[in-house]
């Protein structure tokens, strides 16, 4: 033990000075805050003393008879004088003294709060020390004022490289990054990896991971699903982690085939309900972007006229009001009836479905498609209409009642138009043809109206709308004599001439260009030489747009923009919610880029996002 001055009351009055007192002249104060300690506790602890010696001195105040009552380390007082026994040099203690009481008091209170907590390579060196001195963990445990577990688990970070223990102490990586080690010997493959989670912060999971490439997690979706239970039985070995609820699937091979044998066994579940072909994924999450085939949708399950009519009621209600609590309840679960869906038999019997395995081990299914051999066979039956009419990509996506209100379709029209119109003023050339067209006489519907005044090309509701200015306002101007500034007009050049006729004349595009017949197509095939895109001007926001839909389209979109199969649990979670949550997590999928990575989505969908519109014709 370090030698430190003996005190001497006489010249000590207020000193707060370390020094060595006789451990019979030491006393617990009332002012410390560990009056009471079990036996057991200060027998563990006395023997950690025994072992250690005494890591942190005493703190007391000097009382008028020469002695020190000790406001700071009750429980090493106690220990102490068990300990002394078989070492008599700990007689003398180590104490911080004052003659102040409100130094005293302070230091007492400070007691638990102020105690600076060891590293984790500390609390392994200490444990490990009690333990080859020949203490049990149960007694480590007492002395630490820790769990057992604690100490097993520490104990056994003790034999990991001095590399490991080292970034650990520095901080580089923390407590359960370090346990993850303990899985491998391998001191190359450790190093290797060590310096990749130092630099790359890899979680404890994908350690493991890395120490053993071949290995199955036990969290993993193949493991799930075929449950350990089944490959135990089945003769497969298992690595259990100490540090980690996780656990190695030895047998990679036995593993894989339980897997593929159980999957090819749901398969043909779905087979025997009456599906035409069943594939069989694994693993791999299918897409809802180029699915190969026809996409179906299962049909409405029929509500009563009366559920129907009080359905329809309240949802007209709740466009323009706060519905009761009352009236949301009862909207809820009439909105989980007419929810309900199912495929009919003949869809069945014509279309492909997909399974697999989500990441939570669960088994899913695609959405349904009609594989291109099988599609003359679902015109027979009903499933989809012939792909030689004017509606030639249509699905039977139900249409049940309309998605959409009159006045939001002639917004996104109007939307579609000034996104046609802002391009088109870019292209003065195209745009002088297609009025020499329209002058001629050849062409059997209105491209122009020629009517400037009035723009027909906004939406009433503008909430996400940013306008083309150029397009909605006109701002003449007056001059003194018109005769002299037309003559200086003649001067311009040709090409503001045509600028200004381009400019004009788009704005003059009109709604019977746009909506009739033989006109939509050729707006059609303008708009993409064009290269028209209506997100350039307009955004769907929830009181532009989402709050005007119905939930049931609400559901239909964020499905198909996330790709998620109708049975996953997101999914369901989805459409569980009231419209008004429904609309703030589209405008989460729209707008935030962490919600877009938390749905796990691809590059392709985010930019199917970006550039989605929705069809008015719905």
């Amino acid at each position: 033990m370090t030698d430190f001055p003996k005190f001497d009351a006489r010249s000590s009055d207020t000193s707060d000075d370390l020094v060595s007192m006789p451990l019979a002249k030491l006393y617990l104060s009332p002012m410390n805050p560990r009056q009471n300690a079990s036996d057991e506790g200060i027998a563990a602890l006395a023997s950690s003393i025994e072992q250690l010696g005494l890591i942190q001195p005493l703190a007391g105040m000097m009382d008028a008879d020469g002695r020190c009552e000790i406001v700071a380390g009750g429980r090493r007082l106690r220990a102490l004088a068990i300990a002394v026994a078989s070492r008599p040099e700990l007689a003398m203690v180590p104490v911080k003294v004052t003659g102040d009481r409100s130094i005293a008091a302070g230091w007492a209170a400070a007691e638990n709060v102020m105690r600076e907590a060891m590293n984790p390579v500390q609390e392994i060196e200490a444990f490990k020390k009690m333990r080859d001195a020949g203490n049990g963990v149960h007694d480590i445990a007492i002395a630490f004022g820790t769990s057992e577990a604690q100490i097993y688990r520490y104990l056994a970070l003790a034999g990991l490289p001095e590399a490991v223990l080292k970034a650990l102490a520095e901080g580089k990586i923390n407590v359960a990054q370090a346990s993850a080690f303990t899985i491998s010997d391998d001191l190359t493959l450790i190093t290797k990896v060590l310096g990749e989670a130092c630099f790359l912060g890899m979680s404890a999971s994908r350690i493991r991971s890395a120490l053993r490439p071949d290995a199955i997690l036990s969290t993993s979706r193949m493991a799930i699903f075929v449950g350990e239970e089944a490959y135990i039985a089945a003769g497969g070995g298992i690595t259990r982690d100490l540090f980690s609820e996780e656990c190695s699937w030895n047998d990679t091979g036995l593993a894989k085939r339980l897997f593929d044998q159980k999957l090819a066994s749901v398969a043909e579940d779905f087979r025997k309900e009456g599906w035409h072909s069943v594939v069989v994924l694994g693993e791999t999450n299918p897409s809802s972007f180029g699915t190969a085939g026809t996409p179906i949708y299962p049909k409405p399950v029929p509500m009563s006229d009366q559920d129907n009519e009080r359905y329809q009621e309240l949802f007209e209600e709740g466009e323009t009001r706060d519905l009761t609590p009352e009236e949301e309840v009862e909207y809820d679960l009439l909105m989980d009836k007419a929810s309900l869906e199912k495929y009919t038999d003949d869809q069945m019997s014509v279309a492909e479905i997909s399974v697999y395995v989500d990441y939570k081990g669960e088994v899913c299914t695609s959405r349904a498609v009609i594989p291109a051999e099988m599609e003359d066979e679902a015109v027979a039956r009903g499933v989809i209409r012939n792909r030689t009419s004017s509606a030639a990509h249509q699905t039977d996506e139900p249409q049940s009642k309309p998605a959409f209100g009159k006045a939001l379709v002639e917004d996104i029209r109007a939307v579609k138009l000034h996104a046609f119109q802002s391009r088109l003023r870019q292209d003065p050339a195209l745009v002088l043809r297609l009025l020499a067209y329209h002058l001629s006489g050849k062409s059997m519907f209105r491209l122009f109206d020629m009517q400037c005044q009035s723009a027909t090309n906004l939406p009433a509701n503008k909430d996400g709308m940013v306008a083309d200015e150029d397009l909605v306002s006109i701002s003449p101007t007056s001059v003194d004599d018109v005769t002299e500034d037309f003559h200086s007009f003649l001067t311009a050049s040709e090409d503001t001439v045509k600028q200004i006729i381009a400019d004009k004349l788009s704005r003059a595009v009109g709604f019977n260009f746009y909506s009739q017949n033989r006109g939509a197509d050729l707006f059609t095939e303008l708009s993409k030489g064009l290269n028209v895109s209506p997100r350039d001007v307009w955004t769907p926001t929830a009181s532009g747009f989402w709050l005007r839909c119905t939930a049931g389209f609400i559901d239909r979109t964020f499905a198909e923009l996330t790709g998620l199969p109708e049975d996953d649990e997101r999914i369901k979670a989805f459409n569980r919610l009231k419209k008004g949550e429904k609309v703030a997590e589209m405008e989460r999928l729209f707008n935030e880029s962490a919600y877009q990575s938390a749905m796990d989505l691809r590059e392709e969908q985010i930019e199917a996002i970006k550039t989605w519109m929705p069809n008015e014709a719905v």
